[in-house]
């Protein structure tokens, strides 16, 4: 047992460091730069992801790449005028929000906005005064105007005009 032992100590120091590449290289050789090094050294450019990706890291790029390309298809196998609706709305909605954010009223709305605020003004002045401007806005009506100058007096006060016509043309 004890040559067994010796034998097994001496195995354990003839193997070499397992640090230690078999070509005498340090580990921090066989390593590639980080990405941060390579900035610093304005290696980007030359810098290549690749080395430092771990496998989940890949298969997760590669995904985020297949569904990248199965949108791609999937718009474009989109109608077009399915396309032309959704950027029409798109657009719609984007004037929308840009009129009621930086524009005024429309003229129309304006427009409609002055004449009621004259109404207003024009009816509490009438009420304000207790003047009637309803006569002023009717309509000219020959016959009504011609009977209103026909008033019938009483009797009386047309004798008194007749006597004073019949004494002047005597």
């Amino acid at each position: 047992q004890q040559t067994l032992g010796k034998l097994d100590a001496q195995m354990e120091r003839s193997q070499p460091d397992k640090s230690a590449d078999t070509n005498g290289r340090g580990e921090w050789m066989l390593v590639p730069p980080s990405a941060k090094t390579a900035k610093q050294a304005k290696d980007a450019a030359l810098f290549d992801e690749s080395w430092t990706l771990t496998p989940e890291q890949r298969r997760e790029k590669r995904e985020k790449e297949r569904e990248k390309e199965r949108e791609k298809r999937r718009q474009k196998q989109q109608a077009p005028s399915v396309q032309k609706q959704q950027q029409d709305t798109e657009q719609a909605q984007w004037v929308d929000d840009y009129n009621r954010a930086l524009r005024p009223k429309s003229l129309m709305e304006m427009h409609a906005e002055s004449k009621k605020k004259k109404k207003d003004r024009k009816g509490k002045r009438a009420h304000d005064d207790g003047e009637d401007d309803d006569w002023k806005r009717q309509r000219f009506d020959r016959d009504r105007d011609l009977a209103s100058t026909k008033r019938k007096g009483d009797g009386r006060q047309k004798a008194a005009v007749m006597d004073a016509i019949g004494a002047l043309a005597d």
